[in-house]
């Protein structure tokens, strides 16, 4: 018992930073009668309609209430008072927004009329400075996504500027991508492996079975949230008063894929790449209107075959021993009329050739009191020239002293420096746990 009990408070100990960093949401507004009079004392009540978790807040004297401290979702708000009929709303609210709505109540029964609010409607009665876009859950989960990671997403935002000579995003409404503050669930994700400043090309991965919503501002930001002009929030999913979840598995296969044109030329086979994404997920509740869970597996494998080439000396060159055709330019086997050697290496005259095949030996040739009569005996390149292929592929290079070694590369996992990759070989493993000590 007494090591549970010490588990369960490793647990909330460790939960904490992640509570106070959660990004909320506010309501705000004024409660009136028909006739424009401001009504003190009118309860307003927030209830979330995923969870049962209410929030209440009465009118002051102006009219006025606010409803802090929102979790992020789906609310049916109701306004109230004996001798007037119930107004109330349903909305959807983002993290860090701040949403205005003023009630009109009618002398009569109680009666509750709700008026949904779409997300339009929703953004125009926002009194935050931001300017930006919200994905919900349904298209975070609908878009196509080539590695499942949500930061994909950002490409479909408008205000984001793409180099017409890169694949990656490298404006971002005036301000460069990897200076973009990052957060999840409040927490700063921007950095790095070696803390340098990926901004909205984070290192973290998320996964659209892990992303509830995510909300982008490309223009001004609200002061509260600083750390820029811009901000990628994403809001990580919930349990809620009925269990749900979903297993996936995704896979990329270069079975499907054409091969390229280089390959095609040379006779080799197209590069092999396998993909498999596959996990699932579970949230619910464990104490109804109360206490919830979350858990996510999420799992990749990546695997790859490829044609890699390498540009390498020739058996004479390696000696010391350029050769050459007088008048005439070497190059490769692709040059047409102007090779210099055929598809399998052997010398050919090219075109505009003057004279016969001539070489130079850079060791006995050349008068340099400098120079050896062979290769330096450095052991550094000794061992180079010792562990240098033979050229195999005679499409590169001058065909005569350089071409090119090709040959095929198993991968597995692949990282790279920053830690960003999106090609590493994942276990993750989500837990969230969402708890409403009082009301």
């Amino acid at each position: 018992m007494k090591r549970f009990l010490s588990l369960v408070t490793l647990v909330f100990v460790g939960m904490a930073p992640a509570a106070l960093a959660q990004e909320t949401a506010t309501v705000t507004g004024t409660v009136t009668d028909a006739t424009g009079a401001l009504i003190p004392g009118a309860e307003v009540n927030a209830t979330n309609n995923n969870t049962g978790i209410s929030r209440l807040a009465i009118s002051g004297e102006t009219g006025s209430y606010t409803l802090q401290g929102l979790q992020p979702g789906n609310y049916t708000i109701v306004a109230s008072l004996p001798g007037f009929s119930d107004a109330g709303i349903e909305i959807n609210l983002s993290p860090n927004q701040t949403y205005r709505e003023n009630f009109e109540l009618q002398v009569g029964m109680v009666a509750t009329a709700v008026e949904v609010i779409s997300d339009a409607d929703a953004l125009l009665a926002t009194t935050g400075a931001s300017v930006g876009d919200a994905l919900p859950e349904e298209e975070v989960l609908a878009l196509p996504l080539a590695t499942r990671d949500v930061f994909d997403l950002l490409d479909t935002t408008a205000g984001l500027v793409r180099d017409r000579n890169e694949d990656d995003a490298t404006n971002f409404a005036g301000t460069r991508v990897s200076a973009v503050n990052t957060t999840r669930d409040g927490i700063p994700v921007s950095d790095g492996r070696y803390l340098d400043w990926n901004g909205a090309f984070s290192a973290t991965y998320s996964s659209p079975d892990l992303v509830e919503e995510v909300q982008i501002s490309v223009g001004t930001v609200d002061a509260a949230s600083g750390r820029g002009s811009s901000q990628v929030r994403l809001q990580t999913r919930s349990g809620t008063n009925e269990f749900n979840g979903a297993l996936f598995w995704t896979t990329n296969n270069s079975a499907f894929n054409a091969n390229n044109w280089f390959d095609n030329l040379r006779g080799n086979e197209k590069d092999w790449e396998n993909r498999n994404q596959f996990g699932g997920r579970l949230g619910g509740p464990i104490i109804r209107n109360r206490m919830f869970f979350f858990v996510l597996i999420d799992e990749q494998r990546y695997r790859r075959r490829q044609n890699v080439q390498g540009t390498v000396l020739t058996a004479q060159a390696r000696q010391g021993i350029f050769r050459y055709w007088p008048g005439a330019e070497n190059d490769n086997a692709l040059a047409g009329s102007g090779a210099s050697v055929d598809r399998s290496g052997n010398p050919v005259r090219p075109a505009g050739a003057t004279g016969p095949l001539q070489s130079i030996n850079l060791f006995s040739d050349v008068n340099d009191p400098r120079r050896g009569s062979g290769i330096s005996n450095n052991p550094f390149i000794q061992e180079s020239l010792r562990r240098m292929p033979l050229p195999n592929d005679f499409t590169a290079g001058d065909g005569l002293n350089t071409a090119r070694y090709s040959w095929v590369r198993s991968e597995s996992g692949i990282d790279n420096a920053a830690g960003t990759s999106q090609n590493t070989n994942r276990d993750n493993l989500n837990v969230r746990i969402d708890y409403q000590v009082t009301d």
